[in-house]
Parts: structure tokens; sequence; C-alpha cells
């Protein structure tokens, strides 16, 4: 059985050795805090939401990986990709062993609230889903299903972040930034896929397109959702004492993979 940090030939990858270090310790940090009982009053829930947030950023980091290759000239990043898209569905498979412990493993009600509570619901299809992409991952799947089948298997993987996105979305407290954050950085990746124009200069059009439409969908969702003031979230994106907002963060991230590919396209 072939190391998850080395080649076809056996051969280690310092690049796969690196990420797979990388994958562990926020594991790890949940399991210590949980075991310490660093997690306040509800410590299931806390760290159920926290191995969430962890599984959602991995899938996005692999799904980063195709612009973030062609940006930065830097083609071994595809080594990693399927790495960080198998830690995204393990960390997700925590998350819900999380719920079920937080429910008395009580699978019943767990398979009930599923059913009843949307964005539960949604949540569960998008880990049925990495279940399915993480079981054919290897090489000896892809041989089984064939390329072109097995590359139209793991576009589902687009479909899979969008909806774990409307699962962290729907969860969202007033005030929280990171599900605008995953949301813009997504809207990101996929619109680089389908731009005519590779290169830095489309990155920060699109990354400026995007952090655009994060204040458009945070104002509209806190709005409906919670009757915030409309005038008081738009204002609140170019108040500096509020900084960082979602906007701020998305277009950081973007200038800064744009000012590395600046930088690495230079003679």
């Amino acid at each position: 059985m072939r190391l998850p940090w080395t080649d076809r030939t056996g051969r280690l990858v310092p690049l796969k050795l690196v990420v797979f270090v990388a994958l562990l310790p926020p594991g790890l940090w949940i399991a210590y805090a949980l075991a310490t009982g660093q997690f306040g009053g509800q410590p299931l829930k806390a760290a159920t939401r926290e191995m969430g947030s962890w599984a959602l950023r991995f899938l996005l980091l692999s799904l980063a990986v195709t612009p973030l290759r062609a940006l930065w000239k830097w083609n071994g990043l595809i080594a990693v990709r399927r790495m960080l898209g198998v830690g995204a569905f393990v960390y997700g498979a925590a998350h819900l062993a999380l719920y079920a412990a937080s429910q008395g493993w009580d699978l019943g009600k767990v398979a009930a609230e599923i059913v009843l509570r949307v964005y539960l619901t949604i949540g569960f299809v998008a880990s049925v889903a990495m279940a399915a992409l993480a079981a054919t991952s290897t090489d000896g799947a892809m041989r089984r299903i064939g390329g072109k089948a097995w590359r139209n298997l793991h576009r589902l993987a687009y479909p899979i972040a969008l909806l774990a996105i409307a699962h962290f979305f729907l969860q969202a407290r007033l005030g929280a930034i990171e599900p605008q954050i995953v949301a813009g950085l997504f809207v990101w990746a996929m619109a680089w896929r389908a731009a005519p124009g590779k290169g830095p200069g489309t990155a920060l059009a699109l990354g400026l397109a995007a952090a655009i439409l994060v204040v458009g969908a945070e104002t509209a969702f806190f709005a409906i959702r919670y009757g915030a003031p409309v005038d008081i979230l738009l204002a609140a994106n170019l108040d500096p004492d509020m900084a960082p907002r979602p906007v701020h963060v998305v277009l950081g991230f973007v200038a800064a993979i744009a000012a590395v590919a600046f930088v690495r396209a230079r003679p």
C-alpha cells in the first residue's frame, strides 16, 4: 500500500508530506479542547461546528488548487488536490459523527432532525456525496471507472461545495463573517474556471466582482433572515472600525494570489 506522501513509484513528495502533516493539527486541537473542557457549556455543539468549518476550508482549498496551479505556474500543486479533498471528507465525517454524539447517539432522532431541518438535509446530502468521492479517490478506482467518467464524477465537488456553503450560511449568526468569506472565494474559484483569460489581471478583476457579490449577498441574507437594516449592513463595509469585513478578506486573499502570480510571471 502506497503511503499518502509518496508518488506512484514510492518516492517521497515533500509537498504532499507537508500538506498531510498540516491536515492533522485542527483535528488534534479539537479533540484536545473537547477532552479538556475548553469548549464551554455546549462542548459537543462547539466541536461539531469547528469540525464542519475545517471540512469546508479544506474543500475550498482543494478547489483552489486549479487556479493557483495555473496562476503560480506550479504544476506540483496538483499532487495535493486529492489529499485535500479526502481531508475535507474526513473532517466532514467527524462533523456528522459529533452531531450524532450531541444527540446521544439516538440515530432515529438524528434521522428525523435531518429530514425536518433544511440546513441539516443540505449538509447530509453534501456528506453522502463527499463519501462517494472519497471512496473513488484512489488510482484503482480511477482505472475501474475510466478516466472520463471519473473526472465527471469528481466534478460533483463543485455542487458539494455549494451545498456545504449553504449549510454553513443557514447556521450563521448576525456578525459572523466566515460564511461570506468562503462564499466569495468559492465564487472567485468557479468564475476563474469559466473566464476566457487566466492571468493575474483576470484573477484581480474576478476577485473584485466576487467581493461586490459578497457585499450584496451578505446584506440580503441578514436583512431577510434577521431584519437587519440594509443601510447599516452596507455602511459596515466602509467603516474602518468594523474591519475586517468579508469584502476586505476576499479582496486581500485574491490580491495576494495575484501578486504572487505577477512576481512569478516576471522574466
